[in-house]
C-alpha cells in the first residue's frame, strides 16, 4: 500500500504518541497502527480465518516509519490518536447513520466496517478501529486510539 492522505476533524481529543515499530515492519503514513502482544507497532493487517491475536489499534501514522531490515524497537513511529476519516467497506458490511456511536471494525489498515468478521466467518479476526463519529459520502469518521476503545 502507499501513503495515503487521511482527513482528521480537530476539536476533539487529538495527541500524538510515539512506538517502537516492529522488526522488519514497515508503516506508511496515513494508515492505521496497531500494537502487537508485545507492544510493537506495524501497519495493520488482519488474517482471514485467524483471531486477532490482541492487536490493540491505536491511531493514524503521522510519518512512513520503515523497519524492513531492523529489530524490534530499532525504528519508532509518530502516531495520533483522533477522529478521521476512513474508508467505508463496500463488500456487505458497510457503515450507515444507524451505526454511529457503535464500536467499528479494521478491515485493513485503510477501512472500517461494523462487525469483527473478515469473510471466513470466524468472529474475533479484526481489532476494533474505535467508535463511529459519523458518515458522509467521502467514508466513515471514526474516532481512534486508546481513548476512544471502550
Amino acid at each position: 500500500m502507499a501513503e495515503r492522505n487521511t482527513p482528521r476533524r480537530s476539536g476533539m481529543i487529538d495527541f500524538v504518541e510515539a512506538y517502537d515499530v516492529a522488526a522488519s515492519a514497515k508503516i506508511e503514513a496515513g494508515h492505521m497502527v496497531a500494537l502487537d502482544a508485545s507492544g510493537n507497532a506495524s501497519q495493520y493487517a488482519p488474517v482471514d480465518g485467524t483471531a486477532d491475536a490482541g492487536a490493540v489499534i491505536v491511531g493514524r501514522c503521522e510519518e512512513t516509519a520503515d523497519n524492513g531490515s531492523g529489530a524490534a524497537g530499532a525504528q519508532r513511529v509518530s502516531v495520533r490518536t483522533g477522529v478521521f476519516l476512513w474508508k467505508n467497506d463496500a463488500a456487505g458490511k458497510v457503515l450507515t447513520k444507524a451505526h454511529i456511536g457503535d464500536a467499528v471494525y479494521a478491515r485493513d489498515s485503510e477501512t472500517v466496517q461494523n462487525d469483527d468478521d473478515l469473510a471466513s466467518g470466524t468472529d474475533g479476526e479484526l481489532a476494533q478501529a474505535g467508535r463511529l463519529v459519523q458518515i458522509d459520502d467521502n467514508g466513515a469518521w471514526v474516532a481512534t486510539g486508546i481513548p476512544f476503545l471502550w
